[in-house]
Parts: structure tokens; C-alpha cells; sequence
């Protein structure tokens, strides 16, 4: 398998390089090229990408190197004509969370049609392949297939600008990235759509008092249940928390630990990924890259994969031109 990637900023050098690396050296793709239109990134992937071409843009790289998949890793801004250009190539697209916060997901949907059951859009949601994730889904699924209520409630703290894993600036240009709630609630939204895809924004708010200070919630309707999302870049310190409930069953997932409650009485407790671990949630992405590699062959699977990835983005389009009114 054949690999471009556009975007040498953070998340390709902490994410998604190393996870390429360790399956390319198992012989399951082939980097074969790399762009940013920065000349800092590029200097830096010329001496550590040795022997892949290194381009100034995605549509000389494209026009220049055979590729299967290309891999976004820019700006949420520059996302919807990024994948429009590779369906344009017939390449496949992975790209960075958000796939896309503005009406731009029209484009990109019609892109999609375009590009039939041939073509998939993989949005980089690793947060599923969690060892915590895995164990408790299962159950919330079974909730919501019997029609009783459940609800998710996850509350994100980033230090803003202080944060040395999230200083782009992108990040504090709410118009264009969709602040806190594109930025880290497009993960569990994803985690959500796998409970139920019938989802529907129930309302939402944002307060922002200056760089790296926002403040923001939204509640958005899952099958029979909730999710509630309540995220903040003005924190002292990076923390995470998920909080899920079903009649008589809660788990409770904070700093590296998950405890499960039953009847209000503990039953288990055990060592838990923390979700406001960087390099935990890096360590992710290979499991994500095995993933797709290995089902993208299946018509079912491509479609399933791409109608999440522009169900998610549909949800935030919709919640973030709320918090705009």
C-alpha cells in the first residue's frame, strides 16, 4: 500500500510518522512521499525521511508520485479541498480529527458520492481501540439495542496556549477550527456513532474570554441515549474524565484508572489508558493504521467507515454553527 502524507506539523511527527514507520518496517505499506508548504517542517522531514520526496504542496505530490492513500494531517481548515483533491487522484483519505467544521462538509459529502463505495475517508479516530474502550462498549451497546436509556458524560481540561502538546495556532481561530469541542469532542462523538449513528445536536454553549481561555458544552441525543460534553483550554492542567451510566451499571474513567460499579457497589477497578496522556494516545495510532489497512479491501467496510467520518463532521457542523448565533 502506497502512502502520501500532507501536514508534517505535530500530529504527523508525534502520531502518525512513527505509526507508518513501525508498519513499514513489517512490510505493510511504503511512505512514499511527504509535503507541507512550510519550509521548516520540510527541512526537518528531508533529514529525517530519508529517501521520500518532500513537496510544497499536496497537488504537486499528487501529480508527481503514485500513491493509494493520502493522509491529511494540516489544519481542520484545509481539509475539505485536501480530500477533494485525492478523490479527484482516486486515492483514498485519512485524515486528521476534525475531518470538518464549516459548510465545507457539503463538499466533502459530495465528493464522497462521487467517489462511490470505491473510495473511503478514514478520519483519524484512535480513542476506540483503548483497551477500556474495548471492554465497555459492548454493554452500552447492549443498552441502547434495548432501548434503555444511557448516558456519556466527558469532561476534557487543556491548559490553552500552556498546553506543549496543542500549541498550533490554528487552534485559537474558532471560526476555522472549531475550538475545543472540534478539537478533542470529535473523538467521543466518534466513540458515540459507534453506540448509535442516529444523533442529533440537543444544544450547546461557549464562552471565551481571550486567548486560550474557552469554555464550551453541548448535549448531543445518542439512540436512546446522551452525550454530554463539557471542555475547556483554561484548565491548570491536562485532564480527561468519561463518565458512562446505564441503569444499575456506571463505569468511571480518570487519570489512568477506570473503576466499574454495579447496584452502586464496586465490582472492578483496573489501570486505564489516560485519555489526557499524549503519548498514550499516540501509542494508538498504529492499532488505527492496522485497522484500516487490513479492511480496506471490504466494500462494507469503506462504506461504513466514510458514512462515520461525514456523520461525525455533520454533527459538529451543525453544533459549532449553533455556538456561532
Amino acid at each position: 500500500m502506497k502512502v502520501a502524507l500532507v501536514g508534517l506539523g505535530g500530529a504527523a511527527v508525534h502520531g502518525h510518522l512513527p505509526a507508518l514507520r513501525a508498519l513499514e518496517m513489517q512490510g505493510l505499506l511504503n511512505l512514499v512521499a511527504a509535503a507541507d508548504h512550510a519550509l521548516k517542517p520540510r527541512t526537518r522531514a528531508e533529514v529525517t525521511l530519508r529517501g521520500v520526496p518532500v513537496f510544497t504542496s499536496a497537488e504537486s505530490m499528487l501529480a508527481s508520485v503514485e500513491s493509494d492513500i493520502l493522509i491529511i494531517a494540516t489544519e481542520p481548515s484545509s481539509h475539505a479541498r485536501l480530500i477533494e483533491l485525492a478523490f479527484g487522484h482516486g486515492v483514498h483519505v485519512v485524515c486528521e480529527k476534525p475531518l470538518v467544521v464549516t459548510q465545507h462538509h457539503l463538499a466533502i459529502a459530495q465528493a464522497a458520492a462521487r467517489g462511490s463505495r470505491e473510495l473511503a475517508i478514514m478520519t483519524t479516530h484512535q480513542y476506540r481501540y483503548s483497551s477500556t474502550w474495548i471492554r465497555v462498549s459492548p454493554w452500552i451497546r447492549a443498552a441502547n439495542a434495548l432501548g434503555m436509556p444511557f448516558s456519556m458524560l466527558v469532561e476534557v481540561g487543556r491548559p490553552g496556549v500552556e498546553d506543549p502538546h496543542a500549541a498550533s495556532d490554528w487552534r485559537t481561530e474558532l471560526s476555522t477550527s472549531g475550538g475545543v469541542l472540534a478539537d478533542h469532542g470529535a473523538h467521543f462523538i466518534a466513540l458515540a456513532w459507534m453506540i448509535d449513528s442516529t444523533m442529533s445536536v440537543l444544544g450547546g454553549g461557549r464562552t471565551y474570554e481571550g486567548v486560550g481561555s474557552e469554555r464550551s458544552w453541548a448535549r448531543i441525543r445518542v439512540g436512546s441515549g446522551v452525550l454530554e460534553l463539557r471542555m475547556s483550554t483554561a484548565s491548570s492542567t491536562r485532564r480527561s474524565r468519561v463518565e458512562v451510566r446505564v441503569p444499575g451499571v456506571s463505569l468511571d474513567w480518570q487519570g489512568g484508572r477506570a473503576a466499574l460499579r454495579v447496584a452502586g457497589r464496586g465490582v472492578a477497578s483496573w489501570r486505564a489508558g489516560a485519555l489526557s496522556d499524549r503519548d498514550y494516545l499516540d501509542s494508538l495510532y498504529p492499532a488505527f493504521y492496522r485497522d484500516c489497512l487490513h479492511n480496506l479491501s471490504d466494500n462494507r467496510w469503506r462504506v461504513r467507515r466514510s458514512t462515520e467520518s461525514l456523520d461525525v463532521g455533520a454533527v459538529l457542523v451543525d453544533l459549532i454553527a449553533r455556538l456561532a448565533e
